[in-house]
């Protein structure tokens, strides 16, 4: 009952609430996702990658692909919040030049 309880309580997001533009991640809800602790754990038993691996490991891939998605979605919001201030801009300028515009 207790788990079903957490994962209620739990965010659908991977950051923090706050009224920043670009939040910070999460890091606890990412590691409990991606299961990094066992993973890690497994990997240092099986001593894997090798200490002379040059490429990312499926863990590490996955990490770095969550971490972009985040980047991207973070990105879209502001872009997405850009283009409505500037539509707000452009309607209160028109409304404005027309008000002024009338002959009294």
């Amino acid at each position: 009952m207790n788990k079903l309880r957490e994962k209620l309580a739990e965010s659908n997001h991977d950051f923090r609430a706050t009224s920043e533009i670009f939040p910070s991640i999460n890091v606890d809800k990412v590691a409990s996702s991606l299961q990094l602790d066992e993973t890690a754990e497994e990997n240092g038993r099986n001593n894997s990658p090798p200490t002379s691996a040059r490429n990312f490991d499926a863990l590490e891939r996955a990490l770095v692909e969550r971490i972009q998605d985040e980047q991207k979605a973070a990105h879209q919001t502001v872009e997405d919040n850009l283009q409505l201030f500037s539509e707000r801009l452009a309607s209160s300028t028109y409304v404005g030049r027309k008000i002024f515009a009338m002959p009294c």
